[in-house]
Parts: C-alpha cells; structure tokens; sequence
C-alpha cells in the first residue's frame, strides 16, 4: 500500500505507511524492497543506495534485489559500480530486461553506446519492450564508434559471482516515518 501511495505521488502517505511497516518488520525484504524504488522515486537517490545494501545483506541472491541495487548506483552517477553490479546478477532471470535497460542506461553514460544498444538489443523479444526501446539502441549504435558493426559481434562475457552487501545497518536519516517526525516539530 505504501509503495502504491508513492506511485500516487503521496509520498508522505508513503512514508508514513513504510514507517508503520517497520514497526511491525523493520527486516521485511518486500518492504525494503518497495522504500528502496521509493526513495529513488522521490529523489532521495543517496538513501535508497543504503536501502538496497540492507536488503542485500538479508537477501544477498534474489536477482530484481540486485538489479535495484545497480539502478540506484546508476541514479547516484556511479555509472562503474553499476555496470559492476548488474553484470555480476545473472542474466536469465525474470527480470533481465530491467537488468539490460539499466546496464544499457549506465553503458551508455560512460560512453560504451555500443554495449548498451547490445544489452538493449538482447532483450528485443521481451514482453516488456516497446519499438521505443529498440529506437533508442539504434540512436546507441548511431553514436557507437565505427569499429562496433552489430550487437551479435560483441562477446559475451562471464558471469561473475555478485558482490557481497557491505552493511546492514541503515542510517538514522533513511528511518521511514522520518518525515511524520520532521512535520510534529
């Protein structure tokens, strides 16, 4: 419900309803998971990065927990860790187009247009995927250097073992119900 309301644009409803599900489980990997897209959502894109490190120390191998945690590096200019972070989660799960979409978004802001019109074009077939996605890795290739002729010459690479969470602790500042205690002072 919490999440609903974010997406609703009533994120101090939001934030109340994370603060109350805290309360009841501050370890529950579907609320972190949710406060995580929302502070992302909201802007607060420095917050959700520790959001996505608590909720990878208490479920270090679920795919979409990984892929989030690459996002929100991508929405916090780490374009590196990113593209580190969603390259070691591996390819064939459910959510691998959200995977490809924002490994092809942190490829693409180091300049690597050719790898990311690649991660773009592998998920082509995807039910998710619209002729607008598969226009934007064309405008990839277009800036591509010209040694880069089609995303089937690229290699594939390995799949490396995910990095391991580095904390579970979660900043006082990152509390939900943070911002019902800001507006009672």
């Amino acid at each position: 419900l919490a999440y609903v309301e974010a997406t609703r644009g009533h994120f101090a409803e939001a934030d109340d309803l994370f603060g109350q599900a805290f309360a009841i489980d501050p370890n529950n990997p579907e609320a972190l998971y949710r406060y995580g897209q929302t502070l992302v959502l909201t802007g607060r894109v420095a917050e959700s990065m520790s959001t996505f490190q608590r909720l990878l120390t208490l479920e270090p191998l679920v795919p979409i927990y990984q892929i989030q945690m690459g996002n929100s590096l991508y929405v916090n200019g780490r374009n590196q860790a990113s593209i580190a972070q969603l390259e070691a989660t591996p390819d064939d799960s459910p959510a691998r187009y959200y995977r490809n979409l924002y490994r092809a978004m942190a490829l693409s802001a180091t300049g690597r247009h050719g790898e990311a019109a690649a991660a773009l074009l592998a998920v082509r077939g995807e039910p998710q995927v619209s002729s607008e996605l598969t226009d934007v890795a064309a405008d990839l290739l277009r800036r591509a250097p010209a040694r880069v002729e089609s995303p089937a010459s690229m290699p594939a690479r390995a799949e490396d073992p995910p990095p391991t969470p580095k904390s579970a602790s979660k900043p006082a500042s990152t509390a939900p119900g943070a911002s019902a205690a800001k507006r009672a002072s």
